[in-house]
């Protein structure tokens, strides 16, 4: 009973109270210090400090940008006033200018960011056009380049590769044009079975012989391109340490398909396994 008749004895009180003029709001909060007031409790703090201050952010805050505030609290109505003193830009609202976008758990404003219902993923590349404008490629090839971003897109291309197999669809490139008979005729002269479905931790190689411990790969053309290259010799090391297997690459830059493939004629190269028993 007694919470209730202080409530309403409040209530009262800021209803009776007059409104600072919006220059003189942000005067006082550029003297105390806005700060002080946010968080949980800031509400409380400063209507014990001034109950005219808080009922003059609360109205100025609600006038200005009342209709674009999706959480009308005291914390993001006293930064619009106390940070921005009352002149938000363009960037501290979403994508889509329907909404300030206020954090709470971070208790401010985030620039450049998004709404729920105009939320793009980081992964996306219009994330990054949004958010860094001009220099948007740079920062998109630092993300691409993070190893556990490559790891996911290329399990993810395998199995949608995969899918498509399954499903018999055709008209995409999965495989070299020579693949299929350069390692027949490997299988032909070594006598051997290569398995062309072989899957090793993340990657699928092109084949692998169980009877010897053999990864075989067709290299073609666009293998040999400097950024190609670290991937391959990355991914040959890694197969290498998981297995402990001969690695087998076969060059083939030849763009046509052969009627006939000559061992003899095939540039191969050979890497040992780390660990000859």
């Amino acid at each position: 009973m007694a919470q209730n008749n202080f409530y309403l004895q409040e209530q009262k009180r800021l209803s009776e109270a007059d409104v600072y003029s919006l220059s003189k709001t942000i005067h006082l909060l550029q003297q105390i210090g806005y700060r002080k007031f946010l968080g949980k409790s800031g509400n409380r703090t400063c209507k014990k400090h001034d109950l005219q201050l808080y009922k003059s952010i609360m109205h100025h805050a609600l006038e200005l940008y009342g209709d674009k505030l999706k959480f009308r609290t005291f914390s993001v109505c006293i930064t619009i006033l106390g940070e921005y003193k009352g002149e938000l830009k363009r960037e501290h609202f979403c994508k889509c200018e329907n909404w300030v976008n206020w954090r709470p758990a971070e208790q401010k404003i985030i620039e450049m960011g998004f709404c729920k219902s105009c939320f793009i993923p980081p992964g996306n590349k219009d994330y990054y056009r949004y958010k860094f404008k001009d220099n948007w490629k740079h920062h998109y090839t630092e993300y691409l380049n993070q190893d556990h971003v490559k790891e996911s897109n290329q399990i993810r291309a395998r199995k949608a590769i995969e899918v498509k197999i399954k499903r018999g669809i055709t008209g995409f490139v999965n495989k070299g044009k020579n693949e299929k008979l350069i390692l027949d005729a490997i299988e032909h002269q070594d006598n051997i079975i290569i398995d062309r479905d072989y899957k090793v931790s993340k990657y699928f190689p092109d084949g692998y012989c169980a009877q010897t411990n053999t990864i075989y790969e067709v290299y073609e053309k666009f293998h040999y391109y400097p950024a190609e290259i670290e991937k391959d010799e990355k991914r040959r090391k890694a197969i290498q340490k998981k297995l402990n297997c001969t690695f087998v690459v076969v060059k083939d830059t030849y763009t046509e398909s052969y009627s006939e493939v000559n061992i003899e004629n095939l540039d191969i190269k050979t890497y040992e396994p780390y660990n000859k028993e």
